[in-house]
């Protein structure tokens, strides 16, 4: 009879103490060893949690930081502050992403779209790949001091675009053609 009691538990000092077991094997374990508090499943199956609506908190019980509920979606919050959430069309992002590696859109004619009316796009046909301004953007600007056009491979000069200087033009990675301050000068007889 533990009605109006609790279950008190030592410290567990190994799998034969102090612990909530539960299978044939203890498959399930849950107990506390001086340092942590642990849910452990070694059977043959997953730890399956069965609920409409999951929260995860802080030991507070203040601070959501994971949130999920059926035919709602997922979150994961930082400082209960939802950072990554699913929806019925993806994954919404709110703040900075960062990765280590990169983006892939793994699909061709798939949008990478940027700018609050998707002002720019970035994609690949399948033969080509564009970098599109649409309707919305008046200008495509490339800002840097030097803007260079190479090879695929990258070890041959198509055009230099030089802050305050010369727009060059190569053929087979030769200079052919350069602005001067007083017009075009050609280089090739």
């Amino acid at each position: 009879d533990v009605n109006t009691k609790n279950i008190v538990f030592g410290d567990s000092g190994g799998a034969t103490d102090d612990r909530l077991t539960f299978g044939s094997g203890t498959d399930l374990s849950i107990y506390h060893d001086g340092s942590r508090s642990v849910i452990a499943e070694s059977g043959t199956g997953p730890l399956r949690l069965s609920t409409d609506e999951f929260q995860l908190m802080n030991a507070a019980q203040d601070e959501t930081m994971i949130y999920a509920a059926q035919n709602l979606g997922v979150s994961l919050n930082y400082d209960s502050s939802t950072k990554l959430q699913t929806t019925n069309t993806g994954v919404e992002v709110t703040g900075k992403l960062e990765t280590t590696t990169f983006i892939s859109v793994a699909a061709d004619n798939q949008d990478l779209k940027v700018g609050a009316g998707d002002d720019i796009k970035l994609f690949h046909d399948g033969t080509d790949s564009f970098i599109h301004g649409t309707a919305g953007t008046r200008y495509l600007k490339i800002r840097a001091a030097e803007t260079r056009m190479v090879n695929e491979a990258n070890s041959e000069i198509i055009a230099r675009f030089i802050e305050d200087g010369a727009v060059e033009l190569y053929y087979d990675n030769e200079k052919v053609v350069q602005t001067t301050g007083n017009g075009l000068k050609t280089l090739v007889s």
